[in-house]
């Protein structure tokens, strides 16, 4: 046995330590990147309240909330003013038989004033005072251990009493009949916290209002507990993960006997984190919005969570430019050499990278097709989970077939050099 080869062996330990160390960094880094893209989007969007709120508090004009509000507003002015009892009060016996009939018509006539709310000034300042108060509620559930002081649940609503309020304000100049009983009342809503108002409410009118009259629930206080907590957390420490990310991902190439293979690695695999991401943002968007029964609120409520987790979309679309262009700058750096020679660094003739032979060409173009099919297939779980677990098994077997072919072209060359 020569020299060489006891020298080769003698490494051999420290080269499976320094792979090994190269792995858990790159490993690391996957996780630390999506972390980190989940803080730059909550520090941005999700627990910043003026963002938040210019984003969400524009969909006030949005045609799919403004309907989905318009049948919600109508219900719930209705049951206020207790339009049925109302006309069966005005007509005389005989006739207030036709007091439930009626009630149809005097909620067209409702539901026409409602509208008119709705294209008002008044009102898109008081859905963005709503959507402001709902994001502090939230971002106060999230970073406190503590419920909100007017629940005793910690849930989080929109408060759309106030809108009540002016919709009720201009029924009074059209039919002051109609909520003569309520025009005391108009102060309360627009100013008092939820149970308040309500409370002053019935007692104007002496009807009981069902639990949840005015608002609009949008968590339970513990359905989203995990992913609220997530989202916190990456917010928290968004700059230590970056930083982190950077540090891993580049002590990785660093440690690597192969630092061209570790980075284009190192981008692919990057690459198919963030279309996961991604995958999984159209996938919460779907559950959230399948939690709404009402085919009127769910358009609504797709308008609502989109707007919320636009951010992160855009976000995810500029870091795979990025890391798109980075693989651009190493193909071109490296124009000279092949794919398979960034690999194996052997020397082989130079060519382009679509023409090099498997196993890296394939390892490339399996990366590209699974990114490809997160970006752009419909939001699944399993789908999500197929396509991951497809492309692992590939560059599996594809890397098992490239050490095979490299170890049988290493012993061709130890044989014709007559090494023993």
């Amino acid at each position: 046995m020569t020299d060489t080869a006891v020298a080769s062996r003698s490494t051999r330990p420290a080269g499976r330590l320094r792979r090994t160390a190269v792995v858990v960094l790159l490993v690391l880094s996957m996780l630390l990147l999506a972390l980190g893209s989940v803080g730059v989007w909550a520090a941005r969007t999700a627990f910043n309240n003026d963002v938040f709120t210019s984003r969400v508090g524009e969909l006030g004009s949005d045609p799919a909330v403004q309907a989905a509000l318009a049948t919600f507003l109508t219900d719930q002015v209705i049951e206020a003013l207790d339009v049925e009892g109302f006309l069966a009060e005005q007509l005389p016996p005989p006739a207030d038989l036709l007091a439930a009939p009626l009630t149809g018509a005097v909620s067209t006539f409702v539901e026409d004033q409602v509208e008119k709310v709705l294209g008002t000034d008044a009102f898109a300042n008081a859905w963005r005072t709503a959507v402001d108060k709902a994001h502090e509620a939230f971002v106060f559930v999230t970073t406190s251990d503590k419920t909100l002081a007017d629940t005793s649940t910690g849930e989080i609503v929109v408060n759309l009493i106030p809108i009540i309020g002016l919709v009720l304000e201009d029924l009074a100049d059209v039919s002051p009949e109609l909520v003569d009983n309520v025009t005391s009342t108009l102060e309360s809503l627009a100013n008092d916290p939820p149970a308040e108002a309500i409370a002053t409410l019935q007692q104007a009118t002496g009807i009981t209002l069902p639990e949840g009259f005015g608002v609009i629930t949008i968590d339970d206080g513990g359905a989203l507990g995990t992913v609220r907590s997530l989202i916190d957390f990456s917010r928290t420490a968004v700059v230590a993960l970056v930083v982190l990310f950077v540090v891993c991902a580049a002590g990785a190439v660093a440690l690597s006997q192969r630092r061209q293979r570790t980075l284009v690695q190192l981008l692919g695999a990057s690459a198919v984190v963030l279309a996961v991401l991604r995958q999984a943002a159209f996938v919460l968007d779907r559950g959230l919005v399948d939690t709404v029964t009402d085919p009127v609120n769910r358009e609504a409520a797709d308008a609502i969570v989109f707007a919320v987790l636009e951010g992160l979309l855009v976000l995810l679309g500029w870091l795979l430019f990025v890391v798109v262009s980075g693989a651009i700058a190493v193909w071109v750096v490296n124009r000279r050499q092949s794919v398979r020679a960034m690999f194996t660094q052997r020397r082989v003739p130079s060519g382009n990278w679509w023409r090099t032979p498997a196993p890296a060409s394939s390892q490339i173009i399996a990366v590209i097709v699974a990114v490809a099919a997160l970006w752009w297939l419909p939001a699944s779980l399993w789908l999500m989970g197929l396509v991951v677990v497809a492309l692992v098994v590939t560059l599996v077997v594809l890397s098992r077939t490239g050490s095979s072919a490299g170890r049988q072209a290493s012993d061709a060359v130890s044989s014709d050099a007559g090494i023993s």
